[in-house]
């Protein structure tokens, strides 16, 4: 019940206008009384720490799963059809696979932005003995080491 009273205390609110109750959606400030951050905005009654995420195009609610992986070229393996060093190999080959590996996943609040988390896996990886020659994001500022000027 206390969840419920939460939801409704956080989108309503009611107020008594000349004898009469009126409850109304709260709106975005300036012109209504605002809503609470997302951050801190129960967004459903079944999972307590789940929020709306957005990023370009898409929302949910939910988390937001940042993973770091390998990203290295692969090694030349010397058959004719391997110019690039990279994959298209003959298809004879007896090169081994190539995979990207996982080396990093966090999950966090969806309303979490991905450059806020750089740093956080910076440090983790480099904690680890898992740092990388260099970084590729998809979104925020690529740091490398942590702390480093751009």
């Amino acid at each position: 019940m206390d969840v419920l009273r939460r939801v409704l205390v956080q989108n309503y609110t009611r107020a008594i206008t000349g004898g009469k109750e009126v409850i109304k959606r709260r709106e975005k400030e300036p012109d209504g009384d605002g809503l609470p951050p997302g951050h801190a905005r129960i967004a459903s009654p079944y999972d307590l720490d789940a929020r709306w995420g957005v990023k370009r195009d898409t929302f949910w609610l939910g988390y937001k799963l940042h993973v770091t992986e390998t990203c290295d070229d692969e090694p030349c393996c010397g058959c004719a059809g391997d110019r690039t060093g990279r994959r298209g190999h003959d298809k004879d080959c007896a090169a081994p696979a190539f995979p990207n590996l996982i080396t990093h996943v966090a999950t966090t609040d969806a309303t979490v932005p991905d450059s806020q988390m750089t740093g956080v896996i910076c440090g983790d990886l480099a904690a680890k003995n898992l740092a990388p020659g260099r970084s590729y994001l998809d979104a925020g500022l690529p740091r490398w080491p942590p702390g480093a000027s751009r």
